[in-house]
């Protein structure tokens, strides 16, 4: 089959400029079902200086909570048995109830972003991402839950 060639102007993805959060000893929970997608959450937050623990799905990610102080978790939304927005009202009612400190709770997500935003929000999240991201939208979520 004959193929013609066509010039295409260079369409690169535009990438922000955005100032890295230092998150020095700050603990952070990873909390999704595909290894994969924690893997990838994980060396990002690990090069922001996190130190970084994973939750396979909404029990783990209790259990782990409960047991350690977290300055941040990463919230994959779509989960077998107990999904994110359970889990992050549960944590927000243990934060009321235990006197735990505040959590940032950044969703993970691929789902349409604005779909799932009023749901987030009713849930007390702090932000989100949508999945796959890349590291500058990564970067401008925690720059600004952390503050």
């Amino acid at each position: 089959m004959p193929l013609e060639l066509v010039d295409l102007p260079d369409q690169q993805p535009e990438i922000k400029e955005v100032e890295p959060v230092d998150l020095s000893g700050k603990r952070c929970l990873v909390v999704d079902d595909h290894l994969v997608n924690r893997v990838i959450a994980r060396k990002h937050l690990e090069n922001l200086g996190c130190v970084v623990d994973e939750a396979v799905d909404g029990k783990d990610c209790l259990t782990n909570y409960q047991q350690n102080q977290y300055d941040l978790i990463l919230m994959d939304l779509q989960m077998q048995e107990v999904d994110g927005f359970q889990v992050a009202q549960q944590i927000r009612q243990l934060e009321q109830s235990s006197g735990f400190k505040k959590v940032a709770i950044v969703a993970l997500t691929a789902s349409v972003i604005g779909e799932v935003w009023e749901r987030c929000q009713s849930t007390r999240m702090n932000g989100y991402v949508g999945k796959p991201f890349r590291p500058d939208e990564l970067m401008e979520q925690l720059n600004q839950v952390m503050d």
